[in-house]
């Protein structure tokens, strides 16, 4: 994550390793400890802002590459309210959060 502020974040990441050129990324997030994961957006970048984020609300977030092979695995989720997190990748076609 590279920062956050009342209503919004913005989220970073490197790309995966190995699996092909990702086309795009589908981001997700879930409420902490244990919501359901949702889409909230699609970046072609590897750095997305979200807005209209509930203030208040601990979220948990992650984003997956997608490529001509189809959808990579999700990243290691990263919370909002600890900028300093970093998130390493659980698999080497994944994406990971920094």
């Amino acid at each position: 994550m590279l920062g956050e502020g009342e209503g919004w974040v913005v989220l970073d990441w490197k790309p995966p390793v190995g699996g092909g050129r990702v086309a795009a990324y589908t981001l997700q997030r879930r409420r902490r400890p244990d919501g359901s994961w949702e889409d909230i957006g699609t970046s072609i970048e590897t750095e997305h802002l979200v807005s209209n984020q509930d203030c208040g609300v601990q979220f948990e977030y992650r984003a997956t590459g997608v490529s001509r092979s189809g959808k990579g695995q999700p990243s290691g989720g990263v919370p909002n309210g600890d900028v300093a997190q970093r998130v390493s990748s659980r698999s080497s076609s994944s994406s990971s959060f920094m």
